[in-house]
């Protein structure tokens, strides 16, 4: 194999390192390793990367080029490492952190406060309780149809998820194989930054929605000891009248 004539893997490695912590700063998205390995490596003479066809276009590199332009994903964790580190000894309030499979500065915690006061005159959207509600069925389900939400929550979604996807925290995924093939929905990639989640697998592990359903229909002990019958009202003014003459009785008894 031909030597790499790469610019960028010819930079020492303190020079490579500012270079990904430049772009990062610089980025308002999330950087990850693929868009760094396009933007660095493959714009220069190398030979094509292939794609994986079962990985949603995720990169593969071949052990050969890896070895050969030394640059995987392994590697790019330790700059990062180096970085923070770097930052940590100079004291920085920030750091690069782990989004959904990217990397993104943030500012440290214990400056939160002072962040939250700086922009706390500005408005803020939230969400709905009825909003955060489809969006947590369409983030343990997914990908699922807008039917399917509406059948577990028990009423018309449309205006909610269509609010969901422009926001940004929801999107198109495909289309169900059935009759009419509906739009299927699942979660983004703002979805994972807003809420703090490296990938769907750090989503906390909830009891199944079915067995959520399934307890709520049980009546409870309560419940359980009432009879319920209805009564008409001709019947309840008679029942009234009776148990009145029966008091009226008891007064005359005593």
């Amino acid at each position: 194999m031909e030597k790499n004539n790469n610019l960028f893997l010819q930079l020492p490695r303190e020079e490579q390192k500012a270079i990904i912590e430049a772009i990062i700063f610089a980025s308002d998205e999330i950087v990850t390793f693929k868009t760094l390995y396009k933007l660095l490596i493959t714009h220069e003479s190398l030979p094509p990367v292939e794609v994986s066809e079962n990985n949603s276009g995720e990169l593969t590199i071949d052990d050969e080029i890896a070895q050969s332009i030394n640059f995987t994903p392994e590697i790019l964790d330790e700059m990062i490492r180096d970085i923070n580190q770097d930052l940590i000894n100079t004291g920085r309030p920030y750091q690069i952190v782990n989004y959904a499979n990217g990397y993104q500065f943030a500012t440290l915690g214990h400056y939160g406060q002072y962040i939250y006061n700086f922009f706390k005159s500005k408005t803020k959207r939230r969400l709905s309780q009825a909003a955060l509600e489809t969006l947590s069925i369409i983030a343990y389900r997914q990908p699922i149809t807008k039917a399917e939400v509406e059948q577990i929550r028990g009423v018309n979604s449309g205006e909610i998820i269509n609010s969901l996807v422009e926001k940004n925290l929801v999107r198109i995924v495909g289309r169900k194989e059935v009759l009419g093939k509906p739009l299927l929905f699942g979660t983004t990639q703002d979805f994972l930054k807003i809420f703090g989640l490296r990938s769907l697998e750090d989503l906390p592990k909830l009891r199944e929605i079915d067995e959520i359903a399934e307890e709520l229909a049980q009546p409870s002990k309560d419940e359980q000891n009432t009879v319920t019958f209805s009564i008409s009202k001709e019947e309840a003014d008679k029942i009234l009248r009776s148990s009145t003459k029966i008091e009226l009785d008891n007064q005359d008894e005593l």
